[in-house]
């Protein structure tokens, strides 16, 4: 089993590494951590392209946590961990978790389950005796504490801890998974996929092309428009945030294997969205590749 122990019982001093962002990174005991929530929400709260790969490259300079995007390997008895981090569509959040779907936020450590749709947390002063108990997910352990993907988790454990201060959003959320694709009409045999997904403490929603063996930009993705005459720009809504409405046309940004346009990601839930997409060539005449698909939700 990797985890916490095979580090020992005595925590490695933190390494952290500091970026043009103001994003503090520090790695300690096999995890990123953050020390506040604040900070892990300056992380993923709509980060741009360059705080991305800032992000990416101090992250990977840490000798602390090896994520589970550079990470191959198998944990006994159980389907691996890497098959289980091939489920999560979104390769920036895949950097902050450590081999075991792991990241230490605040007080607490979370493990993310994709195939089930589960959030498991224990307390970070009992990680030693407890880090196993949460990679296994093992609920029978009382210090284990298992929660749904669909809301947020860091809400519901603070409002555990502190007590209802008001201050928890009581919006109703967008379901827990939206996905669209799309065949591509230029012979490549390639698809146009759209995504929304929750994953409790991280929140993506996108439109991706896999294009092996290129990084030019081949494909438009062209948000434009609307499915019908007098409907909305796209556009989405966070939970109990602001309504962020927009009409782009954009080559995304390239990931290593895909383009992809990252329309919102951050640590809150969405609570309403309307998300289509029209796939052009990126070379004139610009033609259409695929006619507008996607998803909305609460509209």
């Amino acid at each position: 089993m990797y985890g916490f122990l095979h580090y020992g019982k005595a925590h490695p001093p933190p390494i952290t590494g500091q970026g043009s962002t103001a994003q503090a990174i520090t790695a300690e005991g096999g995890l990123l951590r953050s020390s506040t929530a604040a900070e892990y929400q300056k992380w993923v709260d709509q980060p741009t392209a360059e705080e991305r790969a800032e992000f990416v490259r101090l992250s990977r300079s840490l000798d602390g946590s090896t994520s589970i995007q550079q990470f191959s390997g198998t944990v006994g008895g159980r389907t691996s961990d890497s098959e289980l981090a091939a489920m999560i569509d979104d390769p920036y959040f895949t950097e902050m978790l450590n081999e075991d779907l792991s990241v230490w936020i605040e007080d607490r450590v979370f493990r993310v389950d994709p195939e089930h749709g589960k959030v498991y947390v224990i307390e970070a002063d009992g990680m030693e005796e407890n880090y196993d108990a949460l990679v296994a997910e093992n609920i029978t352990d009382r210090d284990v504490k298992e929660y749904s993907s669909d809301p947020e988790a860091l809400d519901i454990v603070k409002e555990q801890r502190d007590g209802p201060d008001g201050s928890r959003c009581s919006a109703p959320t967008a379901n827990s998974h939206h996905t669209a694709n799309i065949y591509l009409t230029d012979n490549t045999g390639r698809y146009a996929h759209s995504h929304y997904a929750k994953y409790g403490i991280y929140f993506t929603m996108f439109t991706r092309i896999d294009v092996i063996g290129s990084s030019a930009p081949v494909y438009q993705f062209d948000h434009a428009g609307s499915i019908w005459d007098g409907a909305p720009h796209v556009f989405y809504k966070a939970r109990c945030g602001a309504t962020a409405d927009y009409s782009i046309v954009s080559t995304g940004s390239w990931t290593g294997s895909a383009f992809r346009y990252q329309s919102y990601q951050g640590s809150r839930a969405l609570e309403r969205l309307y998300f289509y997409v029209k796939i052009r060539s990126n070379y004139a005449p610009n033609a259409i590749l695929a006619p507008q698909f996607g998803f909305r939700q609460n509209i």
